[in-house]
């Protein structure tokens, strides 16, 4: 176990992105705990999962002073494109870096029964996977969303916004074209002098609910979500949902019951990973893990 002096080096170290220095007091802290020696690949593993981790606590602007939602971490995860697997293992590595830092033990590390390789691996990828709202779901959430909230559900089902779009929306971004709105979606990889742009056409009840938040907020600066992070607006969905009385899936869960409309409709995998900006393979996993039935 580490003293006090050596958890806030660690907790420094996590919040700085100091990866050498906490991967130093985590690996003493697995010596100490543990009777043998770990295999170099899983500690691997876990030094690999430190920057991830580090880059999350970094996305939801709190500190380090309490042990965080793994749940809403993995939600993260794959929101920021990792693979299942990758995702999963870096969860892992957390819970590591959570017991040496709040010595909360693993206790609360799913148990892994025999199963198959193939079997296991699609049981995997059904819990890592966030669950798409049902239709009635999404009818319950419009219903009583406020302008903002509105706009938001929106962007994620019709558009398949992921949150670091959303928030980094600016009303620049959306242009009319004679009847019609256009968003210009910029990519965050600029390819040469110029960012690398992807112009998307507004249905009609997007459009609708852009311009009456715009006209709610004209005092709002370029930002389209003044101010959001990415905890608030999760926190935001979260409180939705109680309202609502709707099982909490995130944003994610929103962006998949677009993605499963996008499917039903066109059956092309490709037009899937398409609107979620994803690869053919997640899309694939999303599909034999029954996502889109």
């Amino acid at each position: 176990m580490l003293t006090d002096e050596r958890k806030q080096q660690l907790t420094l170290a996590l919040q700085t992105g100091d990866i050498d220095t906490a991967w130093a007091l985590i690996h003493s802290d697995l010596q100490t705990r543990l009777a043998a020696p770990l295999r170099p690949h899983t500690l691997n593993t876990y030094r690999a999962g430190i920057r991830p981790f580090h880059q999350y606590l970094k996305a939801i602007e709190e500190p380090l002073a309490e042990v965080p939602d793994l749940e809403m971490y993995a939600r993260w995860l794959r929101e920021q494109g990792y693979k299942v697997t990758s995702a999963r293992a870096h969860v892992t590595a957390a819970k590591v870096i959570l017991r040496a830092l709040f010595d909360v033990g693993l206790a609360y590390q799913q148990q892994v029964t025999r199963r198959s390789p193939r079997a296991q691996r699609r049981q995997e990828e059904r819990e890592s996977a966030t669950l798409p709202h049902s239709e009635a779901e999404l009818e319950k959430l419009t219903k009583i969303a406020i302008i903002d909230e509105k706009l938001l559900i929106f962007l994620a089902t019709d558009l398949g916004l992921t949150v670091a779009e959303v928030l980094d929306l600016k009303k620049g971004d959306v242009v009319q074209e004679g009847s019609r709105y256009v968003l210009n979606l910029r990519s965050g990889q600029p390819q040469g002098p110029e960012p690398v742009v992807e112009q998307m056409l507004l249905p009609p009840q997007v459009a609708a609910a852009y311009l009456r938040w715009i006209r709610y907020r004209p005092e709002a600066t370029e930002q389209v979500f003044l101010g959001a992070t990415r905890q608030a607006l999760h926190q935001k969905l979260m409180l939705l949902s109680q309202k609502a009385e709707v099982p909490y899936q995130g944003y994610q869960g929103l962006r998949l019951a677009g993605a499963r409309r996008v499917y039903q409709h066109s059956k092309d995998l490709k037009v899937v990973a398409a609107f979620l900006r994803v690869s053919l393979s997640q899309v694939r996993r999303y599909v034999r893990a029954g996502i889109f039935s």
